[in-house]
């Protein structure tokens, strides 16, 4: 059985769901959402996790670690 370890980053994006003209100008309605960026993986847990205690990187909520199995 062959196990990968997947990274993902997490950053915050901003979403704008409406807007509209007013006479002060353009206005908007908008909402935050925490998105998954595929970073790398690996084979074993030990290089996965020696990534992220090395990794010096932007994403601000952290990191996703997802163990897969493929027969």
């Amino acid at each position: 059985m062959e196990i990968t370890i997947k990274i993902f980053g997490l950053k915050e994006q901003r979403i704008i769901r409406d807007s509209w003209l007013t006479s002060t100008g353009i206005e908007s309605e908008t909402e935050f959402a925490v998105t998954k960026h595929h970073v790398i993986d690996f084979n074993n847990e030990f290089d996965a996790m020696k990534f992220i205690a090395e990794t010096d990187c932007d994403f601000e909520h952290g990191f996703e670690i997802i163990k897969t199995f493929k027969k």
